[in-house]
């Protein structure tokens, strides 16, 4: 993952091997579950690695109801700033 807008911060190296688990629900939400480690886009606007169990719920219009995280989280975008 690189900072395309300032080249003189290092790159990071990611190991993203959890999977995600996607459940739709009949009233057009969603449930997504993280797993190992990853990159979530939750909260909108940020980029997140995560590493343990992440659980995210969406209403039927895709915003965040709720975002639990059991582990170990890291904002990708302060990384990458420098």
């Amino acid at each position: 993952m690189s900072n395309l807008a300032d080249e003189s911060v290092a790159p990071l190296e990611l190991n993203i091997t959890g999977p995600i688990h996607t459940t739709l629900h009949p009233d057009g939400s969603a449930t997504l579950v993280f797993g190992g480690r990853g990159i979530s886009l939750f909260p909108p606007g940020t980029i997140v690695l995560t590493t343990g169990r992440s659980v995210v719920e969406l209403d039927a219009e895709g915003e965040v109801i709720s975002l639990t995280n059991m582990g170990f989280e890291e904002d990708l975008c302060v990384a990458l700033a420098g």
